[in-house]
């Protein structure tokens, strides 16, 4: 682990760094059996390379088995404020709200998170979805309201369409 931190220092490439702090957390994680160094090692890695699908499923995979979902949100809301493709800060917007939803259990952070997402893209289905569930949950009727009333405007099928107006006709209710 040392000669690759010795490495990664004296790499001028992220792209590079990134590669080496992967090895070093593959072998924190299978060789040292220290999950909470690896979690480090990929953390610094996603620093480096905040696409790199692989190692946020692997951060994913260490916060799971460690409990560290709270440290997995921080660095990855850290890395928000890195990205200047908004692409990019709507899919990672939408996997820290699945976190606070699914893993923390925490609705409102998870509210205000997908919130962000449709202020990123009005249109997000998955947003969508996911602020009808969450308000649905809540008895937050007025702002599921809403969501419903956007989800009817996006809606192309008929029968759908006619599910979310019922729907809605029942938060009025």
């Amino acid at each position: 682990v040392e000669l690759y931190e010795i490495l990664v220092s004296t790499s001028e490439e992220p792209e590079t760094q990134a590669e080496l702090l992967k090895e070093i957390g593959q072998l924190q994680e299978l060789r040292l059996e220290d999950g909470a160094a690896a979690f480090g090692a990929y953390g610094r890695a996603l620093r480096l390379a905040s696409d790199d699908e692989g190692v946020l499923e692997t951060l994913e995979r260490l916060a799971s088995e460690q409990d560290g979902w709270e440290a997995l949100v921080v660095l990855l809301e850290e890395q928000l404020g890195e990205f200047h493709d908004m692409d990019l800060a709507r899919l990672m917007s939408l996997r820290i709200g699945r976190i606070l939803e699914e893993e923390i259990f925490d609705r409102s952070r998870a509210i205000e998170r997908f919130q962000l997402v449709l202020d990123l893209d009005p249109s997000d289905e998955t947003a969508l979805t996911s602020l009808d569930r969450l308000y649905q949950q809540e008895g937050r009727w007025e702002e599921l309201a809403g969501i419903l009333q956007e989800r009817i405007l996006q809606e192309d099928e008929d029968e759908p369409r006619r599910e979310l107006r019922y729907r809605l006709g029942k938060v009025y209710e």
